[in-house]
């Protein structure tokens, strides 16, 4: 039993490495191609809320909000951005609390 508990956190712990480099590559495609930014960083929420990864699910949904503000489409953006905020403030990250609100005064 113990074995399984381990091997469990150690997928988790490698499905978590894989949000970062997905939401890196959404950043950089964000002006230049933002549907496929939007892909990835829609495959980045998937894969964060399918292991429970909440800064992930808090980076992912910034993410978004942020390509659809890129794109002006301010309606679609709040929701995201809210989430992220509300999400940083409930797991202790206020710093990064600090950009999805100034975002958020955007929408």
């Amino acid at each position: 039993m113990l074995l399984f508990g381990m091997q469990a956190r150690a997928d988790k712990q490698a499905d978590s490495t894989r949000v970062t480099p997905l939401l890196n590559t959404a950043k950089v495609l964000e002006f230049s191609s933002p549907d496929s930014a939007l892909q990835l960083a829609n495959l980045a929420l998937s894969l964060s809320e399918s292991i429970g990864y909440e800064t992930g699910i808090a980076s992912s949904n910034l993410r978004i909000g942020h390509i659809y503000l890129t794109l002006g489409n301010y309606r679609e953006a709040a929701p995201y951005l809210y989430k992220s905020y509300t999400i940083r403030i409930r797991i202790g990250q206020q710093k990064q609390a600090v950009g999805s609100a100034c975002l958020i005064s955007y929408v």
